[in-house]
Order: structure tokens, then sequence, then C-alpha cells
């Protein structure tokens, strides 16, 4: 099996109304949009859906001013490397780029485990967290958490901790 690890600038959070500090308390549900990138396309979507609602955000397919994108990108971020499969956007923070790599991991582990490995990761950071943890989805190498498709009680309190997040599962 190929080597895979999730790269981020991880660092920020969903700039359009997820932070706690924004004072939108999820008020509004969570557009999610999945551009052309290297996952499949419903899978992707299913992912970050499932991903938001573990972290208690709702979702829909109309414009809310909370959106989160997951894009193709030829992962040429400072800290990318010839493993990496997916990146949060330093700027907006709403942003998932995902590489070619991400492909890759989807043949290795099928296009849902892929989906839901690096493309709930990543919305980990987008929610605020920098760094990784020790195990669980959030941890730094994908090979190492292969076995799970959800958040972990401890990745839902590194976001939490975080405080990037305003959701009912932080309180």
């Amino acid at each position: 099996s190929a080597q895979h690890e999730i790269s981020d600038s991880s660092g920020g959070g969903l700039a359009r109304g997820l932070r706690a500090g924004s004072g939108v308390k999820l008020r509004k549900p969570v557009q999610v949009i999945v551009e052309n990138q290297p996952l499949d396309s419903a899978e992707a979507h299913r992912a970050l859906a499932e991903g938001l609602r573990q972290l208690g955000f709702q979702t829909t397919n109309t414009e809310t001013g909370q959106v989160i994108t997951a894009v193709r990108d030829d992962c040429t971020c400072a800290s990318c490397n010839r493993n990496t499969a997916a990146w949060v956007d330093p700027v907006s923070y709403d942003v998932i780029r995902v590489c070619d790599r991400a492909g890759v991991a989807a043949q290795d582990l099928g296009v849902a485990r892929a989906a839901d490995l690096i493309l709930k990761h990543e919305l980990g950071h987008a929610l605020g967290l920098r760094g990784h943890t020790p195990d669980g989805l959030l941890s730094a190498r994908l090979d190492d958490h292969a076995d799970l498709r959800s958040f972990t009680q401890s990745d839902i309190k590194a976001i939490c901790d975080a405080g990037g997040l305003a959701s009912p599962v932080c309180l």
C-alpha cells in the first residue's frame, strides 16, 4: 500500500459564520460544495455532510453564507509533498484543496473510506484545529487511522478546544 499523509497549513476556521467569535451560533445550515476534484463527488459530499452533522451542524444544498468547498489543487503549498492528499486554504479556511494523491488513496482504501479519512480530517482544520492529534481522524498520517470513518471523542474535543466551533457538541 502506498504511503499517504495529510498536510495543510492547519490554522484557522471557516471564516463565514462557523467560528465561535462570529456571533453565528448555528442558525444557518452549512452549504457543502464539491467541485471537480480527485475524489468521487457524491462520496466527498457525503463525507463532509456527515462530518459536519457529527459536529452539530445542519447541512443544505442552498446558499446560506456558511460554506465549505472541496476543490482540486495541484498541491504546491509550502508544506505539501509527494504524499499530500489535501490541505486547507490558509486565507479563507473554508476551502479544502484536494490533491491528485487523494485519487491514489481512493484506489488503495476504497472511495468512501478515502473521502471520510481525507475530507473529515481537513474539516477539523477548517473548523479551527491547528496541528494534529496523536490519534483519531485528526492525526497527521492517514495510514495511522485508516480504520476510522468518523470523528473520535478526542477529535471532537481537540476541535472544540481550538475554540473555533460554535456547536452544542462543545458545551
